[in-house]
């Protein structure tokens, strides 16, 4: 399905391919970069820029069951900051290194950090500003990415600026965020 959806894509000769990863598959580090070199390699040469986000840490239980536990409690009793846990994890780290491994090989791609606004100040919660962050325990909900568009349209903004290409031209190196 992959290599096939990357041929799809290639066929098209998008301005932008946003690419995204996730962390939670136990390949080495080898592994993870030379697959993540394959599929650049297929749609770095007929793609204007392509953005690879990176993938999002988990919380240790289901944000929602947390949060409806909290609920349940009389208000004298309830701890909604027990819904929270660190985003710190090594596998994820490891995911991201060979993701800018990947990418410094081509000129046209890009990483894009998300997680320091998913997770600040190195925490995930199931609710922040309002909104749920995760839909179990490890994917994010669609109303929480809503509300990150602006940032993550200025994370990309920032990448062009910082001497990225804007989408269609040539030339650029990859930038860390």
């Amino acid at each position: 399905w992959r290599d096939h959806a990357a041929k799809y894509i290639a066929s098209i000769h998008p301005d932008i391919v946003i690419v995204g990863s996730s962390p939670t598959y136990s390949f080495s580090e080898a592994d993870w970069t030379d697959g993540s070199k394959k599929l650049l390699s297929v749609l770095s040469p007929a793609a204007g820029h392509i953005y690879v986000v990176r993938g999002t840490p988990a919380l240790a239980f289901d944000g929602p069951d947390c949060l409806l536990a909290q609920a349940d409690l009389p208000k004298m009793f309830s701890r909604g900051d027990r819904c929270h846990s660190p985003s710190v994890s090594p596998q994820n780290d490891l995911v991201y290194r060979s993701l800018q491994h990947a990418a410094s090989a081509f000129d046209n791609v890009s990483l894009v950090d998300m997680n320091d606004a998913l997770c600040p100040d190195g925490q995930c919660h199931a609710e922040l500003n309002g909104h749920v962050v995760f839909r179990d325990s490890q994917h994010v909900t669609a109303s929480f990415v809503a509300s990150l568009s602006d940032a993550f349209a200025k994370r990309l903004g920032a990448l062009e600026s910082a001497g990225q290409p804007s989408a269609g031209s040539p030339g650029s190196a990859a930038v860390q965020h």
